[in-house]
């Protein structure tokens, strides 16, 4: 299983089964700090979450690809491998700067602000700040 979505109303044993078995989550005690911290230390993407009245969708990926085939097919299909390579890095993370992604991608600086520039776009990112202080937040497929 790449990645996970669970719908839950109440209290639900087997998406506990679920999280234990991918050993994203402890028994008791811990819940959503813990599963991003677990993702963060296993560098795979951050868990998503939506709310698809009435649920709490919480969706957790195994590896940076599943999360790039969450993507509509016609936004992975408009984008050019290196994008894809960037975006399966992206979500890993909350929020980058662009020095930090062209660092992370070992592309010029003008062409991680184009990538950036084109997630966003499409709606992947958000950007915040201004000069210096610009940061691209990561917002759910």
């Amino acid at each position: 299983m790449e990645s996970a979505k669970f719908f839950s109303i109440k209290y639900n044993l087997d998406l506990d089964d679920e999280h234990l078995g991918m050993e994203m989550a402890e028994e008791r005690g811990f819940g959503i700090k813990s599963l991003k911290t677990h993702a963060e230390k296993l560098r795979l993407p951050l868990p998503r979450y939506t709310f698809e009245d009435p649920y709490l969708v919480l969706t957790l990926f195994r590896n940076p690809e599943a999360a790039a085939r969450a993507l509509s097919q016609e936004v992975l299909d408009s984008l050019s491998k290196s994008e894809q390579k960037g975006w399966q890095w992206l979500v890993t993370r909350d929020a980058v700067t662009s020095d930090e992604y062209s660092a992370a991608m070992s592309i010029p600086i003008r062409t991680a602000l184009n990538h950036l520039k084109r997630f966003t776009g499409l709606g992947l990112l958000k950007r915040t700040g201004t000069g210096r202080s610009t940061r691209y937040e990561v917002l759910s497929p």
